[in-house]
């Protein structure tokens, strides 16, 4: 049987995983691809070749946009959306992710409150000022009530994600929702730390407003169309390694599909 465009794609994963970034060897491991894997690697550019003819095809372009990851019909968990929002924002694996964060955070100065807003510009300056290899990001955090998705933080600033999924909603212990514990565990971990400069992200597919009004609110969709913007950008640019070229274009697709955002 001939193997189709996206088993090729799969395949070349797994080579990519073998070659570079074992960061990214979890997020390949939780997604269900054994079912399309095949031995051939030098098919990929072929698949590549078909998907860039069917996107400037005249016919696709009165339809709608190629997607990847509807085609493959992957059922993701809120986890794994939060592994791959990570890894873009870890400059260890991206280019350009300070820029990304501090695209994040200035789309979120568009929902929060004046005082949140002044905290925001301060974290920006902050991450402009950051040197990327001093940028930690950890995922799971653990606090004494909660655990952040995402943290992101240096010694100058912090910033907390939690992320939600298809229908997500907030843990409710000892009385006290999700959002409101872990902003706790945030303040103590910056005062500990004698940071001054720290917030905390609601990330859902509609913008839905935290328990912990500490927290501000942003649309899933917003945050995906940044990080595919810098995506772009990073592909014109140029990339002489063809593994990060691949890497690259797979999470195009990722954070460029409706069926997932």
């Amino acid at each position: 049987m001939r193997a189709t465009q996206f088993e090729v794609l799969v395949s070349n994963y797994q080579s990519i995983r073998m070659r570079k970034f074992d960061k990214i060897k979890k997020l390949i491991e939780n997604f269900d691809y054994r079912k399309y894997l095949i031995k051939k690697r030098e098919n990929f550019s072929k698949a590549k070749e078909l998907i860039e003819n069917f996107k400037n095809n005249n016919i696709y372009r009165n339809f709608i946009k190629f997607d990847l990851f509807k085609t493959l019909r992957l059922n993701l968990k809120e986890n794994q959306i939060s592994d791959m929002v990570a890894f873009v924002l870890n400059s260890q694996n991206i280019k350009y992710a300070k820029y990304i964060l501090i695209d994040i955070l200035k789309e979120a100065q568009q929902y929060a409150s004046k005082e949140q807003a002044v905290i925001l510009e301060k974290i920006i300056n902050a991450v402009m000022d950051t040197n990327d290899n001093f940028i930690k990001i950890k995922r799971e955090y653990p606090g004494n009530t909660s655990r952040i998705d995402i943290r992101i933080f240096s010694k100058s600033f912090v910033v907390d994600i939690e992320m939600k999924y298809d229908g997500g909603s907030e843990t409710y212990i000892n009385r006290e929702y999700q959002t409101k514990r872990e902003y706790d565990d945030l303040k103590i971990f910056a005062e500990r730390n004698k940071i001054d400069n720290y917030i905390g992200l609601y990330i859902s597919p509609f913008g839905n407003h935290p328990a912990s009004s500490n927290f501000i609110s942003l649309p899933l969709y917003k945050m995906a169309d940044i990080i595919v913007n810098w995506i772009n950008k990073t592909l014109k640019t140029g990339l002489k390694d063809d593994v990060d070229k691949e890497i690259y274009f797979v999470l195009r697709h990722f954070f460029s599909s409706k069926y997932i955002f």
